[in-house]
């Protein structure tokens, strides 16, 4: 079961990162940021679920330990005390442009990477599978572009309108 559960945390954060700059969705007000922060924000609390379940089908408690943990849980914590203090409106901090949210999840995100890292079965293998993953999600962000630069999305009629102009990416802006 540990391994099982190995296989899908490490797998399941490959998934998520070659995601992550390819997503949005047509169904919300913002395409682009809000979807793209709930992906990240759903997505490490399932790594967390899993990476959880995976210390109790093993009986022990493990920890990997880096040189950044303790700078990055501290900016994390600053962050967060800052949204709950100093920022007027807590939902906004939390939800609407989701600052709070997205540092807090980039840092459990960096935490189920290194945990992820410290599985005994793909110790040197996170950091290639993390870069090829970035890199083919880069790679179809490009070719999506080009398309749309090029005019060729623009023939497509099934398309919505919001594809077919020539600035589309699915980072959400040009630049």
């Amino acid at each position: 079961m540990s391994e099982f559960l190995s296989k899908v945390q490490f797998w399941g954060l490959v998934i998520l990162v070659f995601l992550l700059p390819l997503f949005f969705l047509p169904i919300t007000q913002d395409f682009f940021d809000f979807n793209k922060m709930a992906l990240l924000a759903s997505g490490v609390v399932v790594l967390a679920v899993i990476w959880a379940a995976r210390l109790v089908a093993q009986g022990k408690f493990v920890w990997n330990k880096t040189p950044l943990d303790i700078s990055v849980l501290c900016f994390s914590l600053l962050v967060l005390i800052s949204a709950l203090t100093i920022t007027p409106n807590k939902m906004e901090a939390f939800v609407i442009p989701g600052p709070a949210t997205i540092i807090l999840s980039c840092t459990f995100l960096f935490f189920a990477v290194t945990q992820t890292a410290g599985i005994s079965n793909f110790k040197f293998q996170i950091s290639n599978f993390i870069t090829y993953a970035l890199l083919a999600s880069g790679i179809v962000v490009s070719f999506i572009v080009l398309l749309a630069v090029t005019g060729v999305l623009d023939s497509i009629g099934s398309l919505p309108g919001f594809m077919k102009a020539q600035t589309f990416s699915s980072f959400g802006a040009p630049l």
